[in-house]
């Protein structure tokens, strides 16, 4: 299966959370587990950016370059779920 990497840049919050949420919501299934989001020029996600990455991570999206900060955010999420 061909991987398609996503570049984000910026924070994911407010409404770019709302837009990359839109974007994500147009892919068919198939297409996001073979997804990967590069988020190394990404300093901060709000709680509805947390959201939305965790749901993309659950559904097969590979996440690259994360931050300390969003990783950790992540796995904590991940944990207390």
């Amino acid at each position: 299966m061909e991987q398609t990497v996503w570049i984000v840049e910026g924070k994911i919050a407010g409404e770019f959370s709302a837009e990359l949420e839109s974007e994500y919501g147009r892919l068919l299934p198939h297409e996001r587990s073979g997804l990967c989001l590069n988020l190394n020029h990404v300093p901060y996600v709000d709680e509805r950016g947390l959201d939305l990455l965790s749901r993309m991570v659950r559904d097969g999206v590979q996440l690259k370059k994360a931050g300390l900060l969003v990783r950790e955010l992540l796995r904590t999420r991940r944990r207390d779920s």
